[in-house]
């Protein structure tokens, strides 16, 4: 079954839901927070899964074939699954433990950067990485597929779970973590160019107008075109 969805096979995708779902995400509730976020978790997990994996190889139409195709049975598959969703669940914690950077301690450096802030040229090359960064994601948003906007908008603006917003679009939980996977990958594919090499509060307030942006575009209710659904949707 793994091998058939690393191969792109929508039936093993399909199998895998139903017989997994469900009993990994009870397996996942002991330890998270709460029902949402294990099935935010199962998402996740399944959105790796289905990450394209070249180096493994293609298939017969030549496309990468997926993640899961790593898979060599050592364990059983639900375990697979459970195993990549704690690994997630666990760097969450961590990223949220850690927190932001802490700033320099150097004293010399410090100095040296407000010394780059006073400078005209400094300031107007901020500003128009701030512009370009912005405008990316916005001009990425805007280029996405009606359906991946509603996505977006739904989950990560509205605050519905990824299972909830995919069965308003007609959705299973397993196509939309593959519709979310695009449209995450389209959004980064769109913005690499324009996102700068190091972050602060400047770019950190460039990137969140940007996305404010996004959701202006799409302030009207979240509805879902069920016809612009990618067209091997079941």
């Amino acid at each position: 079954m793994a091998g058939a969805a690393g191969y792109r096979i929508q039936e093993a995708w399909a199998s895998i839901d139903k017989a997994y779902r469900m009993m990994v995400i009870h397996k996942l509730e002991r330890s998270a927070k709460a029902d949402m976020e294990a099935e935010d978790l199962w998402s996740e997990a399944v959105a790796r899964m289905m990450r394209e994996d070249p180096e493994t190889g293609h298939n017969d139409a030549d496309e990468p074939v997926m993640h899961i195709a790593r898979y060599r049975g050592m364990t059983r598959l639900p375990w697979y699954f459970l195993a990549t969703a704690r690994t997630i669940a666990i760097d969450r914690h961590r990223r949220r433990e850690r927190g932001p950077r802490q700033q320099s301690t150097d004293f010399s450096e410090d100095v040296s950067r407000i010394s780059q802030m006073d400078d005209p040229s400094f300031a107007s090359t901020q500003s128009e990485t701030m512009k370009a960064l912005a405008a990316a994601v916005l001009s990425g948003f805007e280029s996405l597929e009606a359906n991946h906007q509603y996505l977006l908008a739904a989950i990560y603006r509205d605050g519905m779970s990824k299972a909830e917003a995919g069965a308003i679009a007609g959705l299973s939980p397993w196509q939309t973590s593959r519709e979310l996977r695009k449209a995450e990958e389209h959004m980064r594919l769109r913005v690499q160019h324009a996102l700068p090499g190091e972050w602060n509060a400047l770019t950190k307030d460039a990137w969140i107008h940007g996305w404010q942006q996004c959701w202006r575009v799409s302030d009207a209710p979240t509805e879902p075109d069920r016809n612009s659904r990618s067209e091997d949707v079941a």
